[in-house]
């Protein structure tokens, strides 16, 4: 596949996880590599516009082969379109992508944490972000790539005034974070932090974190690494629950468009550029906090919202 058919097969794709495109940008690296940082740059520098880009997904799968190039360039520009306000970014795709964004900032990680750290401390940004940031942290520790003593120093800031004092998901991730370095000192903070009420008690009790911290096996979910095979790291794409992951067709190339045709089809659009896609229209949200519609009782968020 020529470069040009790559970028157009990522786009006009079906349901179906385009592997054979995937395949084919990851066998020409040094060729598309500016093709997908540049899908990156211009949703970076118009992050509003990631909701309005849900059915097109060619900024989704150019993040995981990204990462799986370790592309540093591709950093900055990640961290800066999630920076996006409220739960834009999670809107944009769904739980399971923000299931693997720590592994993703971690894979392209340029030895700079003041972007992760700028991501983690913004109030605006969405909690999920800014979780996989810490999230991400944790792992570059675990790689050697971040001093064990200079995550502790932030993280120990963030407890004592960096992070705002309000109840949100980027509590969790930071005891979660903090407990993984096995640190004890860390106990008071994190003590208090529960008893303020910033810590969901649903992801995990005082207790457990406590009897996980100081028996040294802390391992509260999936501990991640990096993104070494893009196209295994991307098999939730092909999820039953399409309203949760929608793809759009692209105006008037679809075969019961008025202009849509088999050729049509057989050819599909190549843009010379990233384009904004056009905006799809979505049922009613249900909010991240709110009960969960299959009658669980648990947040929507820590029930079928997960991904």
């Amino acid at each position: 596949m020529t470069i040009p058919e790559i970028i157009a097969a990522l786009i006009n794709h079906s349901e179906t996880l385009p592997r054979e495109a995937i395949r084919a940008a990851i066998d020409q690296r040094e060729a598309v590599t500016p093709e997908l940082l540049r899908a990156m740059e211009a949703i970076a520098d118009n992050p509003e516009h990631l909701f309005e880009a849900e059915g097109e997904c060619l900024p989704v799968f150019a993040l995981y082969v990204l990462a799986q190039f370790r592309e540093a360039r591709a950093y900055e520009p990640i961290v800066k379109m999630l920076h996006a306000p409220g739960e834009i970014p999670f809107d944009f795709v769904g739980g399971s992508l923000f299931a693997d964004l720590g592994m993703i900032f971690a894979s392209v990680y340029n030895g700079d944490p003041v972007p992760l750290q700028g991501l983690i401390e913004n109030p605006d940004a969405s909690e999920d972000a800014r979780g996989a940031a810490l999230r991400a942290l944790g792992i570059l520790v675990q790689r050697g790539q971040l001093p064990r003593e200079t995550a502790a120093g932030y993280f120990r800031a963030l407890f004592e005034g960096k992070l705002e004092r309000q109840v949100s998901w980027v509590w969790s991730a930071l005891v979660s974070e903090a407990a993984g370095l096995q640190d004890p000192g860390f106990l008071p903070e994190i003590r208090r932090a529960y008893v303020d009420d910033l810590v969901d008690a649903m992801w995990a009790t005082f207790d457990e974190v406590e009897a996980g911290l100081c028996s040294g096996d802390w391992n509260h979910g999936e501990r991640q690494d990096l993104v070494t095979d893009a196209i295994a790291d991307l098999e939730w794409w092909e999820t039953p629950d399409w309203d949760d992951y929608p793809v759009s067709e692209k105006a008037g190339a679809g075969p019961d468009s008025p202009e849509g045709s088999a050729a049509d089809s057989a050819q599909p659009y190549v843009p010379p550029v990233w384009q904004k896609p056009v905006p799809i229209v979505k049922g009613p949200k249900i909010g991240r906090n709110d009960p969960c519609p299959c009658g669980s009782g648990k947040k929507y968020k820590k029930c079928c919202g997960k991904g």
